[in-house]
């Protein structure tokens, strides 16, 4: 196991498919040991695995929370409630676009949404409702890779 500690020696060790993310995507240098032994043992290419990293649980967590603090930073004089509400209709627009067979509920969604925001009272609701919503395409993969992905990125929290 010695060949591990050197896995990643100097910055041009680290594996093309980190170069590939946004920053708010990249996790610590050790979870990037960890996902590349993996990525490897599966010979999963270096693009689909940078997807799977962004379409992982964390991945969806990791957004959300960047578009929460990026319109922290822009919109002044807001409350924390209506940030919120901003995070999940920019999440439903996006939705719209890439499933359009949930148009329908989103856009039912969005005509409800004083009532669906009266549900959230703290960070942890709305995220767990994005969570809801995506349950059908999160993880989906048979063969429990996107689970192991999320195991690495998130510890022992993911199912």
């Amino acid at each position: 196991m010695g060949f591990l500690k050197n896995l990643f020696s100097n910055i041009t060790d680290i594996p093309p498919w980190y170069h590939q993310l946004q920053d708010h995507f990249k996790p610590s240098l050790d979870k990037v040991r960890k996902l590349e032994l993996l990525r490897s043992e599966f010979n999963i290419p270096q693009d689909i695995f940078a997807l799977s990293v962004t379409g992982s649980v964390w991945g969806t967590i990791k957004s959300l929370e960047f578009l929460r603090d990026q319109y922290r930073l822009q919109l002044h004089g807001v409350t924390e409630r209506d940030i919120w509400q901003g995070v999940l209709l920019s999440r439903f627009q996006a939705l719209m676009q890439c499933r359009p067979e949930q148009i329908k509920d989103l856009l039912t969604m969005i005509d409800s949404m004083d009532e669906l925001m009266t549900q959230f009272n703290t960070w942890q609701d709305v995220v767990d409702f994005v969570l809801w919503i995506n349950r059908d395409y999160i993880s989906t993969d048979p063969s429990g890779i996107p689970i192991m992905i999320d195991r690495i990125l998130m510890g022992s929290k993911a199912a």
